[in-house]
């Protein structure tokens, strides 16, 4: 059975603002089940990583629209990371397993096997931006390949982006576990009743989403003046972004919220209020909706609506969803459409209730308690077993 195992994160692992909350919940269950955690954050150095990305990197932008190659992607970055893998595998030599919270880096450097932990690839990324990679981008999916296929075990978070990557490797070990995770910071108690009674008593739609999902945002700022027409009270709250990525211009109906973070009581308690008071959530964002976002909401009974992007479809249902809507057309008018048809609809509250169920089993400790399955028979190319 596992004891000890070394974490390496890009940031700080015990610092639940890191990757939407992930390495720590993944961590603090691990330790909940006694496992011992030694935390490698592998970011890179901020000076650095700063001048690069502000001269190199924002040049290739201009050359190269819509590229990612930023400064995790270059030799330099690589090289210094793996000095510090080689350090912490030294240091922690009688540790069970390496988890890696990427698909970029795997122990090469003495017998303790590795774990890959993630979303999705480089190629992921790129196909989903609807272009074919930029030539210097094939060395950092080379060096992703490499990695995926050396190591002892790969997981990824959804079911779409494990099997494309079943096919892009086929000699690496890939899995997917079933039942996602919901990054919940919530301490206090959810009564069914009680919220779903807020709910259909609520005006509020909610949208959560950083930077790269402002074009769905400022869709919904659209969609959401065409209900405000039929349905003054409605209010839109949208958390992640400031008035002007969202493209708000003093709208007193609409309340943006910037980054909350979890980490911070005041804030937590801010997002978790947003969450547990709002009639919907809605991202319409395609190719890729706030997966995360979503999944929280749905487990405090907020009906959704969404784009119809593939994993989410494939976990969920396709054409048809019993806890809200997936818009028909990129539109605004589309939008309302959909937004409308949830929040007015004579089973809203069933559409609560099933919000919820379909994601209350989504917990850290039964994720974990998969991965250790997985990792403790032995299912790994290298037949480890603990």
């Amino acid at each position: 059975m596992l004891k000890e195992i070394i974490f390496f994160c890009y940031g700080d692992s015990a610092n639940a603002s890191t990757w939407s909350n992930v390495p720590y919940m993944f961590t603090r269950t691990l330790q909940d089940k006694g496992i011992k955690v030694r935390r490698v954050d592998i970011a890179p150095d901020r000076y650095l990583n700063a001048i690069y990305n502000r001269t190199i990197y924002r040049l290739n932008k201009l050359l190269y629209p819509n590229n990612f190659q930023t400064f995790i992607r270059t030799k330099l970055f690589k090289y210094l990371t793996e000095k510090k893998i080689k350090r912490a595998v030294n240091k922690y030599n009688n540790a069970d397993y390496c988890i890696f919270a990427c698909f970029d880096f795997v122990n090469k450097y003495n017998n303790i096997p590795s774990l890959l932990f993630s979303d999705w690839t480089y190629d992921i990324q790129i196909a989903r931006s609807g272009r074919e990679p930029y030539a210097f981008e094939r060395r950092y999916s080379v060096w992703q390949r490499d990695a995926i296929n050396s190591a002892e075990t790969v997981v990824s978070l959804f079911p779409h982006c494990a099997e494309a990557m079943k096919n892009a490797y086929p000699d690496a070990n890939i899995h997917y576990l079933g039942d996602n995770v919901i990054n919940l910071l919530y301490d206090g108690d959810i009564d069914a009743a009680v919220i779903t009674e807020r709910k259909t008593e609520s005006d509020t739609i909610l949208f959560i989403g950083g930077g790269k999902y402002r074009d769905g945002a400022r869709m919904l700022v659209r969609a959401f003046e065409i209900l405000s027409e039929e349905n003054p009270q409605l209010k839109l709250h949208i958390v992640g972004m400031t008035d002007g990525e969202a493209g708000v211009r003093g709208a007193d109906r609409i309340h943006c919220y910037g980054y909350l973070n979890k980490s911070i009581k005041s804030e937590r308690a801010t997002y978790y209020r947003l969450l547990s008071e709002a009639k919907v959530i809605v991202n319409p964002t395609p190719l890729w909706a706030g997966y995360s976002s979503i999944v929280e909401a749905m487990y405090f009974y907020t009906p959704v609506v969404v784009s119809e992007y593939e994993d989410f479809k494939q976990e969920f249902g396709e054409g048809h969803i019993d806890f809200g809507e997936y818009i028909e057309k990129y539109t605004p008018e589309s939008l309302a459409g959909a937004i409308r048809r949830v929040i007015y609809n004579n089973s809203y509250r069933e559409f609560c209730s099933n919000a919820h169920e379909r994601v209350k089993n989504y917990t850290w400790d039964s994720y974990i308690d998969k991965l250790l399955t997985l990792l403790n028979t032995g299912l790994c190319k290298r037949n480890v077993i603990y």
